[in-house]
């Protein structure tokens, strides 16, 4: 059993290695330049206007919750990491040199940590540049609550929908950020799953196309809202769409979501 573990460490190491240093890690960069140009600049707007410090956690939030990225996200990880479970070549001979069954355990193994990974570095790549003009504070900031009051005539501006009532009226800044985090690392693992699954039964292409018309139809779904929104799991991995505004009551209870994952 102990030989048997450190196989599956070792070939899990071999793994995030080869991804870490893979060429497609560009699109994560990307991403990121993306992400704090449509995210983090808008809010660092607002705060410079009201002359307020954001609260440091609110773009890495707004970036999880935001609409424009509820496809993006999840698409750049799979994008980066298309050919999950790596077989072309000689890869397929450590299947049988290792033993089919740890070899499985090694992918589910490093594709969580790939996944963590991902996360983290999207993380600090949000807190590090606005880290200056940001506070640490369990509550959410006086821009992102009272910037709409402040200037009414931009109440209906694409920053200030970036967070809205139905986040920083019914959870706190630091949940948040954490179930945001858990339930896009749980999306992105059942996604990852579900291309090892169709490879095991030989339809590896076929897991890639499953997975992007799993990501494309729940984003639609989310954006329509709706009780059809809650079968796809982009619905489960937003937040502000489990509230109202204004009732207390969830329209759909976030321990549920961890439920559906």
């Amino acid at each position: 059993q102990v030989h048997s573990r450190k196989i599956i460490l070792r070939a899990a190491k071999i793994e995030f290695e080869r991804w870490t240093t893979d060429s497609r890690m560009i699109l994560l960069v990307v991403l990121i330049l993306f992400s704090y140009q449509s995210v983090t600049e808008p809010l660092l707007s607002m705060a410079d206007k009201m002359n307020e410090p954001l609260n440091m956690l609110e773009p890495f939030i707004a970036l999880l919750n935001s609409p424009l990225l509820l496809l993006l996200i999840p698409m750049t990880f799979l994008t980066i990491n298309s050919d999950f479970p790596r077989t072309e070549g000689n890869e397929i001979f450590s299947v049988s040199r290792i033993g089919r069954k740890e070899w499985l355990k090694a992918q589910i193994l490093f594709v969580v940590l790939a996944e963590g990974l991902f996360l983290l570095i999207l993380f600090f790549f949000f807190l590090l540049p606005q880290i200056a003009a940001s506070k640490w504070s369990f509550s959410w900031s006086l821009p992102v609550r009272q910037y709409a009051y402040y200037f009414p005539q931009e109440a209906k501006s694409y920053a200030v929908t970036l967070i809205t009532g139905r986040m920083y009226n019914q959870t706190d800044v630091v949940e948040a950020a954490l179930m945001g985090a858990v339930l896009q690392w749980m999306n992105l693992t059942m996604l990852s799953l579900l291309m090892l699954l169709f490879w095991n039964l030989k339809r590896k292409k076929t897991g890639m196309f499953t997975a992007a018309g799993i990501m494309g139809g729940g984003t639609a779904a989310a954006m329509l809202e709706g009780k059809l929104e809650w079968l796809f799991p982009s619905a489960h991995t937003t937040i502000y769409l489990h509230y109202t505004k204004l009732l207390r009551k969830p329209i759909f209870p976030i321990y549920l979501s961890v439920v559906y994952f």
